[in-house]
Order: structure tokens, then C-alpha cells, then sequence
């Protein structure tokens, strides 16, 4: 498993490049959410169907919810790229039983600790 090892300076210099190209990229973003409740754990699961919905995500911990955010991501797209620690990513490899329920046991820890934690579903890749 790849563990976090998240970078305060690195997370502040993202967060710049991800308005940068949601700004260049989106005429507007709309979040309709209820009153969100103080120090609750918060779980997010998107069906991950492009890119830009990691990126959106950060951009909306670091603008609206304010947490301390983790994201689950598999293991190949880790090793691929690498910066993801530094924004509070970690590994699950879902071909290996035994490291998924580590990243499991993980992403439980972190939420034990109100951290929150973003899961996004791998989308399957077509047959080229």
C-alpha cells in the first residue's frame, strides 16, 4: 500500500493550478448541499467517469467543506502519479484481497480521526 504524505506548501500550490484549469476550463460549478454539520466525518463517492472529478473534489474541500481530505486511489494510478501523496492520496490495489482490505482498515482509521475521505469507482477502460 501507498500511504499519504500529505504537503501543506504542495496542497497551497495545487490548489492553485486546479482553479487555474477549472476557471479555464468550466463556465460555472454549482454544489447544492444541506447545512453541512461541524466536526462530522465525511465520506465522498463519486463514480469516477473522468478526470476532473478528483480535481472538482479538491477544489470543493478547499473552497466550501474545509477538511482535512484523503482520497482512496488504486495503485497503478499512484505509481503513475506520484504527486497524489502529497495531497492526501493513498493505494488500494482491488486485484489483491489482502491489500484492499488494508487500504479498507486505513480509510477507517482515517475517518475514526474526522478526516475526511473520498472513494472515486474506477471506470472501466474499453477494449482498444
Amino acid at each position: 500500500m501507498i500511504y499519504p504524505k500529505k504537503n501543506s506548501i504542495f496542497e497551497r500550490f495545487f490548489q492553485l493550478f486546479v482553479t487555474y484549469q477549472l476557471k479555464k476550463q468550466f463556465y460555472r460549478i454549482h454544489l447544492h448541499i444541506g447545512g453541512l454539520p461541524k466536526d462530522k466525518k465525511i465520506l465522498l463517492i463519486a463514480n469516477h467517469s473522468s478526470w476532473w472529478d478528483g480535481l472538482v473534489t479538491f477544489y470543493l474541500n478547499n473552497a466550501v467543506l474545509k477538511t482535512d481530505l484523503y482520497a482512496m486511489m488504486s495503485e497503478q494510478g499512484m505509481k503513475d502519479f506520484p504527486f497524489f501523496q502529497r495531497i492526501g492520496a493513498f493505494s488500494v490495489n482491488a486485484a489483491s484481497p489482502k491489500h484492499t482490505v488494508e487500504s479498507l482498515r486505513f480509510a477507517s482509521k482515517l475517518l475514526e480521526e474526522k478526516k475526511s475521505g473520498a472513494y472515486f469507482s474506477p471506470r472501466k477502460r474499453r477494449a482498444s
